[in-house]
């Protein structure tokens, strides 16, 4: 598996020159934007080790929206600043492609109103061709960022007329080590299936004890709360009420002891209390 670099700044002012080399920094919130999960985990925790396993990869060094141009170049230099949380990146250019902008575009006096429109889609096409070809994300080319992109660079540059120029064995062999995985950690789905040529089982094991003695203790406790029911409702059935007093207490005792949510509780009464009495 093959990776390359996007190291991308909003200006050419932000891309500084140290005699033969030059150094872009970045701020950690900015590090591996638009970049694959498994490659954000492993530089979770960032140190100096692991940053220094990016540096076999090529990079290509690009301004927001693509203006002026694309530079292919190799890492010399990375350093952690843990303190101010910047990385800072020091790189040579090998080869530099100049980006056509709006501005480039030819107008002249016999363009009609709907050729003057082809030509600006025409533009838009030939950035949309270079932005697909590098794998970049819906809004990644107005973000400054570092990205790591999983992808041979010189067999994308050898499928896109506007970047071929990349694509010269001297600039291959300045990275012997391109071809070289990172030490991702490897993840099992258990809810998928994969087939890879052999079979592969998983055990899990549970505490079959501790799950029985969770499974009669909780028995116990439905059984003991439908005894205290059942005893609860031969009681209400034996009551009876001789006074008003008594029927009252009754009634705040039913109150108290039911869920509210789960009753329906009907009261009446009579006017007339020669015709009427409790029994």
């Amino acid at each position: 598996m093959s990776y390359f670099h996007i190291l991308q700044v909003s200006t050419e002012h932000q891309i500084k020159q140290l005699d033969e080399e030059y150094q872009i920094s970045f701020h950690t919130s900015r590090f591996l934007e638009y970049t694959n999960q498994d490659i954000r985990i492993l530089y979770k925790i960032l140190t100096q080790e692991n940053l220094d396993l990016l540096k076999k990869y090529p990079a290509l060094i690009t301004i927001e929206r693509f203006e002026k141009e694309i530079s292919l170049a190799q890492i010399t230099t990375i350093i952690y600043d843990s303190k101010e949380q910047n990385i800072y990146v020091n790189f040579k250019k090998l080869k530099s492609i100049n980006i056509k902008t709006r501005d480039d575009i030819e107008f002249n006096e016999e363009d009609t109103r709907e050729t003057r429109r082809e030509k600006f889609k025409d533009f838009d096409r030939y950035l949309r061709d270079i932005k697909e070809s590098l794998k970049f994300e819906e809004r990644e080319i107005y973000r400054h960022h570092w990205a790591i992109k999983i992808g041979n660079i010189f067999t994308i540059s050898s499928n896109n007329s506007h970047l071929q120029a990349f694509n010269t064995q001297s600039y291959v062999d300045q990275f012997p080590d391109y071809k070289q995985p990172l030490p991702l950690t490897q993840y099992i789905d258990l809810k998928s299936t994969i087939e890879v040529g052999y079979e592969a089982q998983t055990t899990l094991e549970v505490n079959k004890a501790q799950e029985a003695q969770e499974a009669q203790e909780a028995q116990e406790a439905q059984e003991a709360q439908e005894a205290q029911e059942a005893q609860e409702a031969q009681e209400n059935d034996r009551l009876s009420i001789s006074t008003v007093a008594e029927y009252m207490r009754l009634i705040d005792k039913i109150s108290k002891s039911m869920i509210k949510e789960e009753r329906e509780v009907f009261f009446r009464g009579h006017s007339n209390a020669a015709s009427y009495f409790l029994s």
